[in-house]
């Protein structure tokens, strides 16, 4: 995924940022290093299947960015699609059968930013590793405002790691 605009949630603007974390140690290699992929890259990738559901939607960024190679657990493509300002709606494409998958625990991502000059991806992956790390509000519950990890056994994330804002302003550490 390239960059996406991150702007500051609603609840943050025109507040004290309480904290600022250090991202690269929240998205440390050594977490998503902790869980590999377990499949190899496919040797012929299948275009983004689109006849149907939330896929037919958005086909036309599926198209455009659906196609290999993998970046996400040996076999996925991830597409951030813009679904609103400062948020992002994943669809990870498989790219052994075409399939696309829009997981429901992460339907929309909405952003938390802390400090202008901070950048990072709302959702940062590895392409040998199974768990995308997601920062923000997943579905744009501001009680899940955090950096969250998942496992993405068979394209369908499920949350394995937690690290609320307390927890990263207070300097403690992400967790698998």
């Amino acid at each position: 995924m390239s960059g996406a605009a991150l702007l500051a949630p609603a609840a943050l603007v025109g507040q004290a940022v309480p904290c600022r974390p250090d991202i690269a140690a929240l998205t440390d290699p050594a977490l998503f290093a902790r869980y590999p992929a377990r499949s190899a890259a496919p040797s012929r990738w299948r275009a983004a299947d689109v006849r149907r559901g939330w896929a037919r939607t958005y086909r036309t960024m599926l198209r455009r960015y659906g196609g290999g190679p993998a970046d996400l657990a040996g076999a996925y493509r991830v597409v951030g699609i813009g679904c609103g300002a400062s948020a992002v709606c994943a669809a990870f494409v498989d790219g052994r059968s075409g399939r696309v998958i829009f997981a429901p625990a992460l339907r929309e991502v909405s952003a938390m930013t802390f400090e202008a000059d901070v950048g990072f991806e709302m959702l940062t992956y590895r392409r040998d590793s199974r768990p995308p790390a997601v920062i923000g509000a997943p579905n744009e519950d501001e009680r899940r405002r955090a950096v969250s990890h998942y496992d993405s056994r068979d394209g369908r994330p499920r949350r394995v790691g937690f690290l609320g804002t307390r927890d990263f302003c207070a300097g403690r550490r992400a967790k698998l």
